[in-house]
């Protein structure tokens, strides 16, 4: 894997990583990795309930906006960089920069692995620094519940992606 840019000295948080079966696959397809970018966005939008939006498409670079298209950034990345074979794909967007990304670095992963008789896709964010993570004045009563709301925001989002996923195939 590709070294992850500098967080500009703010601690990046450890990587969240979350796994599911797939049912169906024998093998993935140069079509895969944009249709599960295309699936993570899709579900994302409505796991926020349309709060926030990607906007892009699916391989980037995408803009996920508050209250609408025209809204404001939250998280801006660049186009994905895809690795893939007929038994792997790794499908990762660079985090630059928004209102709640504390320094550029650290990505988001999408990714499949396939075996004789089973396959699974995983989502991996890694090395990204929340905006008020560790910043000096934040203080812990601002910070901590900023840091769970956006785990939280995540685990919704990469569940629903998961289920997505099961049900509908990469």
């Amino acid at each position: 894997m590709p070294q992850l840019p500098p967080t500009g000295g703010r601690p990046a948080r450890p990587p969240v990583e979350r796994w599911g079966e797939v049912g169906g696959a024998t093998s993935f397809s140069d079509r895969d990795p944009a249709r599960l970018a295309a699936t993570y966005w899709r579900v994302a939008r409505r796991a926020m309930f349309g709060l926030v939006r990607p906007v892009g498409p699916p391989l980037g670079p995408v803009a996920l906006r508050a209250l609408g298209s025209r809204g404001p950034t939250l998280i801006r990345m660049g186009p994905a960089v895809v690795a893939a074979d007929e038994h792997r794909l790794h499908v990762a967007f660079p985090i630059l920069d928004g209102l709640v990304v504390g320094a550029p670095g650290g990505r988001l992963v999408l990714a499949g692995e396939q075996t004789s008789n089973r396959a699974r896709v995983g989502v991996r964010v890694e090395g990204y620094t929340p905006r008020l993570h560790g910043v000096r004045g934040a203080g812990r009563l601002v910070g901590i519940p900023y840091a769970a709301a956006q785990a939280a925001v995540h685990d919704r989002v990469t569940a629903a992606y998961l289920e997505a996923v099961r049900v509908e195939g990469p």
